[in-house]
């Protein structure tokens, strides 16, 4: 990490953290995003999605490929109108090409808005669980730990991803939840022939 990068950290904290009593935590949010299963799925589709596109990308390279190099071999048979004609279609496939893949995985292209829509309503779901924790718990300050901010270290006991988890429905404990229901489930014992016969006689 670069020294001014660490000051600005630093006094982030100072100022935010120790100045204001603000309590401080952070979360993982890649964690979170990599135990769910909807995310899972919507990144499978993604990455089928662009196996297919770059694909189609190769297969339309292949045969421009063979284009230019059957037009080399065959360049000195043909008359000038020919060898324009078969220029224009080269140069026709090469820019359809470049057309596609601009399309496809350009700065705005189908990639880019197909990912953002898959992952935009999971990640607000994790956004809105942050936030009610952080609103529960008080939480001043809450950094993310797989986001581009360099944390150099981090003490497990700010860590709040459990409890994000949990409010998702992730990841839970399944002892805690066994021992829930048992409490809650009334007792169904019956009571054996011979206690009910020294109940009477008593």
């Amino acid at each position: 990490m670069k020294p001014i990068k660490k000051i600005i950290i630093y006094i982030f904290l100072m100022v935010f953290g120790l100045g204001n009593a603000q309590k401080i935590a952070y979360v993982d949010t890649q964690l979170i995003l990599n135990q769910i299963a909807q995310y899972q799925e919507a990144t499978q589709r993604l990455d089928g999605e662009i196996k297919r596109w770059q694909e189609e990308i190769e297969n339309k390279q292949s045969a421009l490929t063979q284009l230019r190099t059957a037009f080399e071999n065959e360049k000195v048979l043909l008359t000038e109108a020919q060898q324009k004609t078969k220029q224009s279609a080269i140069d026709s496939l090469d820019k359809s090409i470049k057309k596609f893949i601009d399309k496809k995985f350009g700065t705005d292209g189908e990639a880019t808005s197909l990912r953002y829509n898959l992952a935009k309503p999971i990640q607000d779901q994790i956004w809105n669980a942050i936030n009610t924790v952080a609103v529960r718990e008080s939480y001043g300050i809450i950094f993310d730990k797989s986001s581009s901010l360099v944390m150099v270290y981090t003490d497990p006991k700010y860590d709040i991803t459990d409890k994000v988890l949990k409010l998702l429905k992730v990841g839970g404990d399944d002892d805690d939840n066994k021992k829930s229901s048992s409490q809650q489930q009334p007792s169904t014992r019956r009571t054996p022939p011979s206690e009910k016969t020294q109940l009477k006689r008593k």
